[in-house]
């Protein structure tokens, strides 16, 4: 995650539609755990959910190490990392966890975690560094940028080594404030069945007005629906239409007939409005019939994850100072609080997976607001405990 302004920031977990669920063991949700122990500089957090268990990695800026961790009921343990690489993020297949990262010769790597323990074999991929990687069934898939504001797909049957049914994903229609430099970024990919859903950030960035790479201006949020697992895709659909601003940070996540996107909303300059914006369809995607501000002003980071009792979205807040759950009523209208967690002066980077029973978070957090003497905390709640 790019470093962001120093400010006073809360963690806020919120629910959207959510249900009950049985009682189950695991951490108590008096336990917030201090993974890193090691103040410096982060970014790359992800975590997963596989087997009953939490995978969380990140990536040690000043030493340039990948760490991860797998968190059990009962303790915390750490798996060895590569050798080299960068920008670590997370994927599981069933109860197969996946370490992806990009190596020093430009391609994503990645690693299997076996039985929970230690990795496999380094695997060089088929795809350019930065990909966005999905898995499902021992099938892999990949969406990348290929320049010019285009999306590629692909998909691999051969464990990631190489990749087939290339597809260029592209909206020729859209038309950005600064014609004369295009970008994409932000690629997401989800796989649920057949589905595959890609959501990004596209537009173009004015010459720089200071050194914060955070403020590249992307001025669409656009998602893509694939039926029939990635041999074709559907029009692109712009989610952000009518939305002032500029985006960033895309999430989204899938359960059954839900899928959920998140962005967050930037406006103003020099001193920045920062607000969470959520998408939500309930027929696969093909339409997204709401489209509204979360809860809370100033809010940036955010993640999303879905599962049979609701979407539970978690973004950094930086209002109140408290790290809170809230909880969404089943109209897709009201926000109510259901917990507070904890505070910090500074958070950022918040990143939840849900399984059965349990909500996992992981974000970063600090006292003198720098986003440069931080440790990775992470937090288990209870399905029943979020209401």
């Amino acid at each position: 995650m790019l470093y962001k302004a120093p400010l006073f920031a809360a963690l806020i977990v919120i629910s959207l539609s959510a249900g009950a669920a049985n009682s189950a063991s695991g951490f108590s949700t008096d336990d917030k755990i201090n993974l890193s122990n090691s103040p410096g500089p982060k970014s790359g957090k992800d975590i997963v959910a596989a087997g009953g268990d939490a995978y969380a990695t990140w990536f040690e800026r000043s030493t340039g190490e990948i760490m991860i961790k797998k968190i059990t009921r009962s303790q915390v343990t750490d798996i060895a990392a590569p050798e080299s690489g960068s920008n670590p993020r997370l994927a599981a297949d069933g109860k197969r966890v996946f370490l992806f990262y990009d190596g020093t010769d430009g391609k994503t790597h990645f690693k299997v975690i076996n039985a929970g323990r230690h990795f496999g074999d380094e695997v060089a991929m088929g795809v350019t560094a930065g990909a966005s990687i999905a898995i499902q069934d021992g099938i892999m898939y990949a969406v990348y940028p290929v320049g010019e504001g285009k999306m590629q797909f692909a998909k691999s049957t051969d464990v990631g080594r190489t990749f087939r049914n290339v597809t260029v994903i592209e909206d020729s229609d859209i038309e950005v404030h600064y014609p004369d430099v295009k970008y994409s970024g932000g690629q997401r990919i989800l796989v649920d069945g057949k589905n595959v859903y890609l959501l990004w950030v596209e537009g173009a960035y004015p010459p720089s007005i200071c050194d914060c790479p955070y403020l590249y201006r992307y001025q669409h949020v656009l998602f893509a629906k694939s039926g029939d697992g990635g041999a074709t895709f559907g029009p692109t659909v712009i989610l952000s239409q009518g939305i002032g601003g500029y985006f960033g940070d895309p999430q989204i996540s899938a359960y059954r007939n839900h899928v959920y996107a998140v962005w967050h909303v930037e406006r103003g300059l020099p001193y920045f409005t920062l607000n969470t914006y959520t998408a939500v369809s309930d027929d696969r995607g093909d339409s997204f019939s709401v489209i509204r501000e979360a809860e809370g002003n100033q809010s940036f980071d955010s993640d999303v994850a879905a599962s049979r009792t609701g979407a539970y979205l978690v973004l950094a807040n930086y209002t109140s100072g408290n790290t809170e759950i809230l909880t969404r009523d089943k109209n897709g209208i009201e926000f109510e609080k259901a917990a507070t967690a904890g505070t910090a002066n500074w958070t950022n980077d918040p990143q939840i997976a849900v399984e059965r029973r349990h909500v996992y978070v992981l974000w970063e957090e600090g006292d003198d607001g720098s986003g440069y003497a931080n440790d990775v905390f992470f937090r288990s709640y209870k399905l029943r405990d979020l209401g």
